[in-house]
């Protein structure tokens, strides 16, 4: 009873081997023998060789980042938005002045004001970006002097360019005031603009006004050093002012497009309006404060072409001013109560400027810049003092001849290349008039 378990037990265990063997014995005539793969290793790979083509080069294309100046010249500084609002600027004018250390160029005499751009384009005049809040600019490069001549301005001033968001929408309103400590003084200030900059162009609205009260003699301890007419020195201080009354209200637009394509057009308005009072004295004969009004009343209008065609950069700029000044003044006498003056201006611009390279040299391109302009200005002067108004009217008409630069740049000590600059002027034409 207790051996028969050892050869069952056996048995199984000798079972899986005997199954296994004769498995392969059963597959083994029914199934060929495998034969060793010939050797073509070899072949193949050499046919993968002759098969897969050959590595193609890659290129890789810079592009200049927007808004960038023309040329090749790098610039000195540039800051960012972030640099920018660590001025503590609230508008150009003060991001100017917080960046007049850099931006004073040491050419020639010293101390020109920097040429400004705009998005790396000329603009016809500081109208254009004046009310631009400084939240709207994305970056202010400066550049060095060499880069003026490729906008047809002299070698001794530097370059500012602003490059604005490509989208921004703000709506500002400014309202301040101030107040003199000892009294009888005080002033206002108000400013409201609204910026939309789109990629297509931008459009700004601005309305500015100031004013300011009158500060009067009396109202200072000043003595008189003569009599008064009335016996009453404080009718005398009181008939003079130290700072007269003024009214400043102006407003402004401006719009940017992009026209016929590639043309970037940009057309600024402004109309202004200033008035003023001030205190000459008591008047011996009629006992009652002089005063003497002024009155100014101004209009301008402004546009900037700017293109690319050929390889070359076009800019065409121009600018027309009207302004109207009046002068009314009280005088001592009954029979002619005042005396008054009025001038009546006006003037007018037109500038091309074209940008190109013209052959290559080994240091690089050598480029040209080609301007040619033509101004005019003219004004009307009248004045009456007493029966006869006398009067005056001049005209002046000037052509500025054309201007050509020729900048070549070439090696510096084995660093980056220097622009050199020929520059070449005519004699002006200029006439002039005058009718009385």
């Amino acid at each position: 009873m207790t051996i028969r378990p050892m050869p069952f037990l056996s048995a199984a265990c000798l079972l899986p081997t005997v199954t296994s063997a004769e498995a392969q014995q059963t597959s083994s005539p029914d199934q060929p023998a495998v034969q060793p793969a010939p050797d073509t290793a070899q072949p193949d790979a050499a046919a993968q060789d002759e098969e897969v083509p050959e590595e193609q080069d890659i290129v890789v294309v810079g592009q200049k980042p927007r808004g960038s100046v023309i040329g090749d010249i790098p610039p000195e500084n540039t800051l960012d938005a972030r640099d920018v609002r660590a001025t503590g600027a609230t508008n150009i004018n003060e991001l100017l002045d917080a960046l007049a250390p850099q931006i004073g160029s040491t050419q020639g005499r010293g101390g020109e004001a920097p040429v400004l751009l705009l998005n790396g384009q000329r603009i016809s005049s500081f109208r254009e970006m004046r009310d631009i809040p400084t939240e709207a600019i994305q970056r202010v490069e400066i550049l060095p002097e060499e880069v003026a001549l490729k906008y047809g301005y002299r070698a001794d001033q530097k370059v500012v360019n602003i490059v604005l968001r490509q989208r921004f929408r703000s709506t500002i309103a400014q309202v301040g005031g101030t107040a003199a400590t000892e009294g009888g003084y005080g002033a206002a200030t108000g400013d409201l603009t609204r910026l939309l900059i789109q990629k297509n162009g931008r459009t700004q609205f601005n309305l500015h006004a100031t004013g300011n009260s009158m500060l009067t003699e009396n109202e200072r301890d000043i003595v008189l050093s003569e009599p008064s007419p009335t016996g009453n020195p404080e009718d005398a201080l009181a008939a003079r002012s130290l700072i007269g009354t003024n009214r400043d209200l102006r407003g402004s637009a401006i719009f940017n497009r992009q026209i016929f394509g590639n043309v970037s057009a940009t057309l600024n308005t402004e109309v202004e309006h200033i008035e003023g009072k001030s205190l000459i004295g008591l008047g011996e004969t009629l006992l009652e404060p002089l005063a003497r009004n002024t009155t100014t009343d101004s209009a301008h209008v402004g546009t900037t072409l700017n293109w690319d065609k050929a390889e070359w950069h076009w800019n065409v700029t121009g600018n027309a001013d009207w302004s109207r000044n009046s002068t009314d003044t009280d005088r001592d006498n009954p029979n002619f109560p005042n005396d008054r003056a009025r001038e009546t201006s006006t003037s007018g611009d037109l500038t091309a400027t074209t940008n190109g390279n013209l052959f290559k040299v080994p240091a690089g391109n050598a480029s040209t810049t080609l301007r040619v302009g033509v101004s005019t200005a003219g004004a009307t002067l009248s004045s009456s003092a007493g029966k006869r108004p006398p009067r005056r009217d001049g005209a002046r008409r000037r052509l500025r001849a054309p201007e050509r630069v020729l900048i070549i740049p070439a090696p510096c000590d084995g660093e980056a290349t220097r622009a050199r600059s020929y520059r070449r002027r005519r004699a002006s034409w200029s006439r002039s008039s005058a009718r009385r």
